[in-house]
């Protein structure tokens, strides 16, 4: 939970920074969308970041939408990046990002589907 809302501020900080005004958020986890949407409470451990979050986009038009992880998959691969190459950090423009994200995004922008598939065993 703490990273969802951790990541939700640094969206939030960067919003305010570049002066968006308009701006819909997406997260692939559902009690960090309530909580921001205030139909839940937070928990004590990310209560005092929720409020600062709250704050921060108080003058803006923001909407927090929920993506299921297929969805989600450029921001996995960012942070999975992140994590592998232990940095940190913007990319201002497609080209800086790496090939992976932009594979994807190129996917995304050819609105290619993306599936979900459990297999099951054949139960006899």
């Amino acid at each position: 939970m703490y990273s969802e809302i951790m990541a939700i501020q640094l969206a939030a900080e960067i919003c305010v920074h570049k002066g968006f005004t308009n701006v819909v958020i997406e997260t692939d986890s559902t009690i960090a969308r309530l909580i921001m949407i205030q139909e839940v409470s937070a928990p004590w451990a990310v209560d005092t970041i929720v409020r600062k979050i709250i704050t921060l986009l108080r003058d803006k038009e923001i909407r927090f939408s929920h993506v299921y992880r297929e969805g989600n998959a450029v921001a996995d691969s960012l942070a999975n990046y992140a994590i592998d190459e232990e940095i940190s950090g913007t990319f201002e423009e497609f080209h800086q990002l790496p090939a992976q994200a932009r594979k994807l995004i190129n996917v995304d922008k050819a609105q290619i589907p993306s599936f979900r598939v459990r297999v099951h065993p054949w139960r006899f």
